[in-house]
């Protein structure tokens, strides 16, 4: 604990007085024959501003220990596998399963859909559309359409036979096929 230097003068001061004051009763009477007597007490004046003070100590300082958590292990939680990947043993091959516990198994439905999927869309990527006489690729390469019937037009008096035929089938006069064909 540190005192302050004001204290430390004030306790010096009192201490260098109190000896002081010693020495002046052992020097009033020095003869050898003299009876002792009873000390008459000394009374010294001291300044107001010489006297201790008496100094309010500062509050101890207190400091709160928080308890300490001890580490507890968490249950283990059993957690239902799933899956991570599904594995194509190549071309159609078979499909294996790899689960998070890290046990790998045969078909399942799940793996079996991805597959299915990946196959549709390879099919679909390979797919020409085919319109008129030249099937086109979605990657822009073009064959001929292997589907494509060209349909024969007859020519206009070929095609006035049909309809004159047509419209006497249909149940028609004459005069009205006439009217209307011509």
């Amino acid at each position: 604990m540190k005192l302050p230097i004001a204290a430390i003068a004030v306790f010096a001061g009192l201490f260098v007085l109190s000896g002081c004051a010693g020495a002046e009763d052992i020097s009033a009477d020095t003869s050898p024959t003299a009876s002792v007597s009873a000390p008459t007490p000394v009374t010294t004046s001291v300044p107001p501003s010489i006297l201790p003070t008496t100094a309010v100590p500062p509050a101890p300082v207190t400091t709160t220990v928080e308890p300490v958590e001890t580490y507890v292990e968490p249950a283990p939680v059993y957690e239902e596998p799933y899956i991570v990947e599904c594995q194509h043993g190549g071309g159609l091959g078979p499909i294996a399963t790899s689960w998070s516990d890290g046990s790998e198994t045969g078909w399942s439905a799940y793996c079996q859909s991805v597959h299915d999927q990946a196959l549709q869309s390879e099919v679909e990527a390979s797919t020409p559309t085919c319109e008129t006489d030249v099937c086109v690729h979605p990657n822009g390469a073009t064959v001929p359409n292997p589907n494509y019937r060209v349909v024969q037009t007859p020519s206009p008096w070929v095609q006035g036979q049909i309809d004159w035929q047509n419209c006497l089938g249909a149940g028609n006069t004459r005069e009205f096929c006439r009217a209307t064909l011509n």
